[in-house]
């Protein structure tokens, strides 16, 4: 069972890149959220690690950098195995679905996408009156 996540937040370093035994892309990357102070009290930053495997992984590699705000929809999953000293590693993160740069911070140039509409959409308002 997974508990979907919305993160808007910065990237603390370049997403690292890997590639699984099969030669699938595989993208880890470290999301700053930071919670402003009130008053006298110090902003709070919560860290968050997040991956994604495929496709998704290499535009995130070639696309996103340290520094940028990004906004991230996924599940959180908790992942576990075993070390090489016998102890069992845990970890809890962001399984990514969705990414993209804040676009009130950044631009972005969409160089590509996945389908195409079937046919033009046609506004359904008179022009006259959309503004």
């Amino acid at each position: 069972m997974s508990s979907p996540i919305t993160v808007v937040g910065y990237l603390g370093a370049d997403p690292e890149l890997k590639f699984t035994n099969t030669g699938a892309a595989t993208a880890r990357l470290r999301i700053g959220v930071t919670k402003k102070g009130f008053q006298d009290k110090p902003d709070v930053t919560s860290w968050f690690t997040a991956s994604a495997i495929g496709d998704i992984a290499s535009n995130i590699a070639n696309t996103l950098h340290k520094g940028n705000r990004v906004v991230v929809f996924g599940n959180m999953v908790q992942r576990s195995w075993d070390k090489p000293d016998g102890t069992k590693g845990e970890i809890t993160e962001i399984s990514i679905d969705s990414i993209g740069p804040d676009l009130r911070f950044n631009t972005a140039v969409i160089e590509g996408h996945i389908s195409k509409p079937s046919q033009t959409v046609k506004p359904v308002f008179d022009t006259e009156d959309a503004f």
